[in-house]
């Protein structure tokens, strides 16, 4: 069996707090109070991750083109080697700013928010006006070569506009449609019963995907991952994974990914930041420090199969999942190696049901 990678194969530096939105569910909640990281600490950070060998480095917020310096701190991180991508709410890209992403080569790794395919349902959960404004950011970016992937939260507002979201983002050019389920972090965390959607209606809303990928083949790609925890066959067992793919199941924290945030603070997922999972401080310790030797990460790394404890424990496709989304868990009061109660099949056992129809 592996033990751990000598580095994270995907890394994120928030390089803000600060956003120009306050979305209903946004995963950062309530701004922080404290001395953002600096460019030349960020560029600092950007070196070590270069040494280190890590091959992605995603550039996040708050909104990242708030940053002053984003420009330089992206061409700083190319320089050094990393693949570079960021998250947009649109709403800042002007014709000037497109021209710099297409000069910067950025326009691969970028993916702008669009939670609805008009202003009655996206500004109901990004804000009023902000649904035309983001549709232009795109169209800029369109008109200067780069068509740009698409990031959708679904939730119980708008989960029955996502076919007219994928059929807007044809129109537009946009290259691809990532479908997002929603998390319970930040501003999230008070709305979240409210706005997440069923199992029931997240497995109507798959096959509409499937369905949509179809129709849209060679126009623009879908993803949608796998909200309903559903084995890709009924049929799918261990024999089918190798010993890197067990090493490496269930969630990515600590062990393919780290999330350093705007104060310094290093943590495995950008949704569990508060003080138990924070694994420390670039301003105190090295990040390949705190990669290779903090506690909070070797616990992340212990979170495998054999040590999940409740349903999840006697799933014969804990293996895969391994106990499905901590954050879920620990949502509702449990911790990172309990089962997370969202799962239909977890669901399923607590009632006694055995069977599972895909």
């Amino acid at each position: 069996m592996l033990s751990y990678l000598s580095a994270p194969i995907g890394a994120s530096i928030e390089i803000t707090k600060d956003c120009n939105l306050k979305c209903l569910y946004c995963f950062q909640g309530s701004r922080q109070e404290g001395i953002e990281l600096s460019t030349h600490e960020i560029c600092s950070l950007i070196d070590e991750l270069a040494r280190m060998k890590v091959f992605t480095l995603f550039l996040g917020g708050g909104e990242p083109l708030m940053q002053k310096d984003f420009f330089q701190i992206a061409d700083y991180a190319i320089n050094r080697g990393l693949e570079v991508g960021f998250s947009t709410n649109g709403t800042l890209i002007n014709h000037s700013v497109a021209k710099e992403i297409f000069r910067k080569k950025l326009g691969r790794g970028l993916q702008v928010s669009l939670d609805g395919s008009c202003p009655k349902t996206h500004d109901a959960l990004r804000g009023e006006g902000n649904f035309n404004k983001t549709l232009q950011g795109i169209r800029n970016l369109v008109s200067c070569g780069i068509h740009p992937s698409v990031a959708v939260t679904v939730t119980n507002h708008n989960i029955f506009d996502i076919p007219n979201i994928v059929s807007l983002a044809k129109v537009e050019k946009i290259r691809h449609v990532h479908i997002m389920c929603l998390l319970p972090a930040g501003f999230a965390k008070e709305v979240y019963g409210q706005l997440d959607p069923s199992i029931k209606n997240w497995k109507t809303l798959k096959k509409t995907l499937v369905e949509l990928a179809q129709k849209v083949k060679g126009k623009l790609t879908l993803d949608w991952g796998n909200r309903c925890y559903e084995p890709p066959t009924l049929d799918f067992s261990e024999k089918d994974y190798s010993s890197v793919d067990k090493a490496f199941a269930g969630c990515p924290a600590g062990k393919t990914k780290a999330v350093i945030d705007c104060f310094g603070d290093v943590y495995g997922c950008d949704v569990l930041k508060d003080t138990s999972y924070n694994a420390g401080n670039v301003r105190e310790r090295s990040f390949k420090d705190i990669w290779d030797n903090s506690d909070v990460f070797i616990a992340w790394r212990n979170r495998v199969a054999d040590r999940i404890e409740g349903e999840c424990s006697k799933c014969k496709w804990n293996f895969a999942c391994v106990g499905g989304c901590p954050a879920m868990a620990i949502h509702h009061g449990n911790d990172i190696c309990s089962s997370d109660p969202s799962c239909p099949i977890n669901q399923y056992a607590r009632k006694g049901i055995s069977q599972l129809r895909l």
